[in-house]
């Protein structure tokens, strides 16, 4: 174990190769959390500093140049390499990583693509383990139709500027699964509390119904031959919570 303030190295090798110690992995996972507008990381250094500890804080800020110099794509890829140094860490200590995480990714108010998908996927790799609930019966798609509605529509808006696209794209993802009639697209209010929801509905499905899900979702956001970041993140984050392998477009 070193100082977690040591030099991490400029390249995502460089870091990686140095976050096997849990105190490191500790301080790029902060990090990853800080926002780009000054006066907003200022606030969260200061919540950092009063919820987990001045020192957490410092080595959050300096380490900031290094894991903002990163591809956007490159960011969730290193939260995972994180699991296995944090999970080291008493489950007490998991525990309050897990609240100051999302109280971070909320100081502005605000909760972007990028900062539901790192406290999701945080929940998910760090959480302790706990016996799989009993299961009901699988649902089908069609009980999901606006469960998916709210899926696609959030992925679908999130992932384009333009409204037009979006239901375009939202259109030719949702046809797979429901080609005869299906629900509209629709502008989701409190997006990420609706999609928590929705996701939670869609675990419940068959294997098979989550794959040809996740492969709908590959279909709305090829439509445009590209994949934004915000596509990349959420995609990745609903195949966490509902328990699917990524697809290859990944």
């Amino acid at each position: 174990a070193g100082d977690p303030l040591d030099v991490l190295g400029k390249s995502l090798p460089d870091i990686l190769a140095r976050v096997e110690d849990p105190a490191r992995a500790v301080g790029v996972l902060w990090t990853l959390l800080l926002e780009a507008d000054p006066a907003v990381r200022r606030k969260q250094l200061e919540l950092l500093a009063t919820s987990v500890g001045p020192r957490h804080a410092e080595v959050a800020a300096a380490q900031y140049g290094r894991i903002a110099a990163l591809h956007p794509l490159q960011r969730l890829p290193l939260l995972m390499h994180l699991y296995p140094a944090l999970k080291r860490l008493p489950l007490a200590d998991r525990e309050r990583i897990l609240a100051a995480v999302e109280s971070l990714a909320r100081v502005d108010g605000k909760l972007s693509v990028y900062e539901y998908a790192l406290a999701r996927l945080a929940a998910q790799g760090l959480a302790p383990p706990v016996p799989p609930p009993r299961r009901g019966r699988e649902l089908k798609l069609d009980e999901l139709a606006t469960d998916l509605q709210t899926v696609f529509s959030v992925l679908t808006e999130q992932g384009h500027d333009d409204l037009t696209q979006a239901r375009r794209a939202y259109e030719f993802g949702m046809c797979q699964l429901f080609p005869r009639e299906r629900p509209d697209f629709r502008a989701v209010v409190d997006w990420s509390a609706a999609l928590d929801a929705a996701l939670a509905r869609v675990d419940q499905a068959s294997p098979l119904v989550k794959e040809a899900v996740v492969e709908a979702l590959v279909k709305s956001i090829s439509l445009d031959d590209s994949l934004s970041v915000a596509e990349a993140e959420l995609l990745r984050t609903i195949c966490a919570i509902i328990h699917c392998p990524l697809p290859p477009i990944m």
